[in-house]
């Protein structure tokens, strides 16, 4: 047999060799190992012969700084070094180092919450499964009708530009608010789920059978469907990060990427239904689903990370950064990641399944969480 290709190998203490043919040589350079800024990450450029980077085992077992032994999936028993600790600080970037929170409880809908989104100005819109909205700048105002029925997911750009998706086969399935009021996009009879975008002239909307919608130009209902190349699972969630870079997830483990020309599907090794995506950049994204699925892309690998003891269904991950990640599920089911580890937050009485968390960003803005109750939580986290 002959081997077309060079090969590495790489051994234990850091021992890299090369096979060029004839013959093994050490490799004339070290693993390129460096420390973040934070220091709470180790970041190793290895060959893929190997069968997972530090980075990856630091990931998949929750250690983002320190060091612990593991015995990887090849059956080595390795020593891994997920870098130093160092401990945040209250109040510091992002929420890595929150000290704490207060959570209150808002009446604001006599009928199941289904979506809230917030502005980064720290306003916020919610809809309930009658299609009537409400605003929040500082206090909720008062519901009103929108006229559409199953309302899944609300979307926006600031406060004059949001887009609303049900899951109904009437006309009014999307809905975009331009500032005064409500305007229905006509053609479309289809049943949606979720909805994202850069821009108001760059917004993405996904549903069953596969099917995605594209609004990519400056009019309102400047919609068309989207080429998915027969694909024709029912898609859950969709999270786009810039024109060439969208992410949805669906049923059986569905995962599908625009790149800017095409829409291209894989399974994501597990056939959990995968119920929200978010992603913060091409090269960090989140999924989470049932059985307590939690996976993560680093640069181009996906990692696995099962939060022990916790495997109810996961609804929606959302967060502002790489140390701000939260999660929401049934029973009751709030996490936060801070860049270390994952905590469970025990909210007083709400054992009722959480579908959504939304917030602006902002550190002294409130965090709203809701699902199968007409109660909204609000968190204050600082």
């Amino acid at each position: 047999m002959k081997w077309n290709v060079p090969i590495k190998y790489i051994g234990l203490s850091g021992l890299l060799m090369h096979c060029s043919s004839p013959n093994f040589s050490i490799a004339p350079e070290p693993l390129d190992s460096t420390i973040s800024d934070s220091g709470s990450e180790t970041h190793e450029r290895l060959d893929s012969a190997i069968c997972e980077s530090s980075v990856i085992l630091c990931e998949r077992w929750g250690k983002n700084c320190d060091s612990f032994k593991v015995t990887d999936s090849c059956g080595v028993e390795r020593t891994v070094n997920c870098g130093v600790c160092k401990q945040g600080k209250c109040g510091s970037s992002g929420r890595a180092g929150v000290c704490g929170s207060t959570v209150s409880y808002d009446m604001v809908s006599t009928e199941s919450i289904t979506s809230v989104w917030s502005a980064s100005s720290g306003e916020a819109w919610l809809v309930n499964n009658k299609g009537a909205t409400a605003r929040w700048n500082g206090t909720w105002g008062a519901l009103s009708p929108v006229g559409a029925s199953g309302v899944n997911r609300l979307w926006g750009i600031d406060i004059n530009n949001i887009w609303m998706v049900s899951a109904s086969d009437s006309m009014n399935s999307i809905a975009y608010w331009n500032g005064t009021d409500f305007q229905f996009i006509k053609g479309f009879p289809l049943l949606f789920s979720s909805v994202s975008g850069t821009s108001r002239n760059d917004v993405w909307a996904v549903g069953n059978n596969g099917v995605i919608l594209h609004k990519w130009g400056d009019k309102y209902d400047d919609w068309k469907k989207a080429d998915v190349n027969g694909f024709s699972e029912d898609l859950l969630s969709v999270s786009s990060v810039s024109p060439t870079a969208a992410y949805t997830v669906g049923k059986k483990g569905s995962f599908g990427y625009w790149d800017g020309n095409t829409w291209q599907f894989q399974t994501l090794g597990t056939t959990e239904d995968l119920k929200s995506v978010w992603a913060r950049a091409t090269n960090e994204i989140w999924v989470v689903g049932t059985n307590g699925t939690v996976l993560k892309q680093i640069d181009t690998e996906w990692i696995s990370m099962p939060i022990k003891g916790i495997s109810v269904t996961f609804n929606q991950v959302w967060g502002t950064s790489s140390n701000d990640i939260w999660i929401v599920g049934d029973a009751g089911t709030l996490l936060h990641w801070d860049g270390l580890s994952w905590t469970r937050s025990v909210l007083t009485g709400v054992m009722w399944n959480l579908l959504g968390i939304a917030g602006s960003g902002g550190l002294k803005d409130p965090i709203w969480v809701y699902g199968d109750s007409n109660e909204l939580i609000q968190l204050k986290v600082y």
